[in-house]
């Protein structure tokens, strides 16, 4: 069996009448109410079959299901447990000590790489969160945490963090030693202060921190020459550092509603941007070396206050979208 899929249900209780499972590789209950203490079936299931995913997301799951996880003979070879949108409080990443048995029998799936317990409501994570060795993918995104812990340095192969629209406030420095990650979402957040550790995480190719409190742009970012996504909308931006120029294979540069009032010059030798975003800054000047993005595709510089649209524009033959509207000309 691959996969067990119970999502987008009212579910409330595990079932316990799915036991002669021989042929089935996809399990899907929809809009069930069940008995809550039956864990038959699961253990049965479990026990008897390799189980590679399960999904519970979207229930209404209160009842602490998983400290059964831990006595399953096969539970190891999951890869991937999804808990999203469940009413899970602090349930599976707990606050209080009476409940610190429900995390550290999760950390005995030595194999998970995939652990998303989003939209859960949950406000600390706990130092038991470096026994996940193994994890590659880790979605915390829509909870109320307010700190990353220095322990998630240690889960060195992870590749996907999203922590977005939380309420964390600083980057620790040991977010440097996931030099493996691909994509790294800390949008939504009250972030002012990008960390130096962040130009050591060379394989990033994604980095979301729009919606923070961002006010400068460290000149680490620059050592990102894999980056090709760089999402910084909605901060308090006043400058774009020379070093830009670095980010060689970046094509999406949003920088939406900062404070910005020049494009460096540097900006302009970024050759395989697509995606420009500029719109709602303090902007007065269009450099005319803007022509150089012969790759670009769409233009965001609208409501800004420019005084002088160049003809160099016009060189931009594969833009598809420019914005330029509700431009205040400077006198």
């Amino acid at each position: 069996m691959n996969l067990i899929n119970i999502c987008d249900d009212i579910l409330k209780h595990i079932f316990y009448y799915i036991e002669n499972l021989y042929m089935i590789n996809q399990v899907c209950k929809k809009f069930n109410k069940i008995l809550e203490n039956d864990m038959i079936w699961y253990n049965k299931l479990l026990n008897e079959y390799t189980i590679n995913e399960i999904n519970i997301y979207n229930n209404k799951i209160k009842y602490n299901i998983y400290k059964k996880l831990y006595t399953l003979k096969k539970i190891i070879k999951f890869y991937k447990l999804d808990f999203t949108i469940n009413q899970l409080y602090n349930k599976i990443i707990f606050i209080k000590s009476s409940e610190s048995i429900i995390l550290s029998e999760l950390v005995l799936l030595t194999n998970l790489q995939i652990l998303n317990l989003s939209e859960g409501k949950i406000e600390i994570i706990p130092s038991e969160i470096k026994q996940f060795k193994n994890l590659k993918n880790l979605n915390l995104s829509n909870n109320n945490i307010k700190i990353i812990p220095s322990d998630i340095g240690q889960l060195n192969k992870l590749k996907i963090i999203n922590l977005s629209n939380n309420n964390i406030q600083l980057i620790p420095i040991e977010l440097g030693k996931l030099t493996k990650l691909r994509n790294l979402n800390l949008s939504r957040n009250q972030i002012e202060i990008i960390p130096s550790v962040i130009g050591q995480l060379i394989n990033l190719i994604i980095l979301y921190l729009n919606n923070n409190k961002i006010k400068i742009i460290p000149f680490e970012l620059s050592k990102l020459t894999k980056l090709q996504q760089l999402d910084l909308d909605y901060n308090k931006i006043s400058c774009i550092p020379s070093e830009i120029k670095q980010l060689n294979n970046l094509h999406s540069l949003f920088l939406t509603c900062n404070q910005i009032k020049i494009i460096p010059l540097e900006l302009c030798e970024l050759n395989n941007l697509s995606i420009l975003c500029l719109n709602y800054n303090k902007l007065t000047i269009i450099p005319k070396q803007i022509c150089q993005l012969t790759n670009l595709n769409s233009l965001y510089l609208d409501t800004s206050q420019i005084d002088t649209i160049p003809s160099q524009l016009s060189k931009l033959t594969n833009l598809n979208i420019l914005y330029l509207s509700n431009i205040m000309y400077a006198n």
